[in-house]
Formats: C-alpha cells, structure tokens, sequence
C-alpha cells in the first residue's frame, strides 16, 4: 500500500423525496408543427436542385437524418436551422401552434 492513497469515508446522501403537495403543476406545453404548405415547398425546392436528403443535410451542415426529420414532420427545425434552410432553398418555414 502507498501512503499517497486516500481511504477517508464518504456518505452519500438521497435528496429528501417530495411530498405531494410540493409536486409541480403540470404546464401545458403548445404543440407545434412545420406548416404543410412549407414543407411541400421545401421538398419542392429541394427536388429542384437534384438534392437527395443526405445532400441537403450535408450543403446545410445539419447531422444526418435533420431534412428528412423535418420533412417527415418528426421534428421541429431549430432558429438556426429555420435561418439557414432560407439561406440554402429560399424556404421560410412556418411553425404552426395546434389546438389543444
């Protein structure tokens, strides 16, 4: 055994558990979606320009799987991504909130 070793105790300690009336309300989160109409316009741009999703997901230097994520309406596109899908295709998406 090397003196340089540390066998101080340590104790870990749980978090207290909540009692229900300190739960959290619930907050109704808006569902949101890509309008249909942007998105056919974006496919349409996109099949203009001979872009396969791969390709589109490369030229706008998104992970993989982001247009075909969008276009499928899986996922809503982030600022930044909204800003450079105009860049690229000349397509403002417009994001939708749904009824509850």
């Amino acid at each position: 055994m090397s003196d340089e070793e540390d066998w101080t105790t340590v104790t870990q300690r749980r978090r207290p558990e909540r009692t229900p009336d300190q739960e959290a309300e619930p907050v109704e989160v808006p569902k949101k979606r890509v309008e249909a109409e942007s998105i056919q316009a974006l496919i349409k741009k996109r099949i203009q320009l001979s872009l396969p999703q791969e390709k589109a997901d490369q030229l706008c230097s998104f992970p993989p799987h982001t247009i075909r994520n969008i276009e499928s309406h899986c996922v809503l596109p982030t600022a930044i991504q909204q800003t450079l899908i105009q860049k690229y295709f000349g397509i403002q998406l417009k994001i939708i909130t749904l009824p509850s």
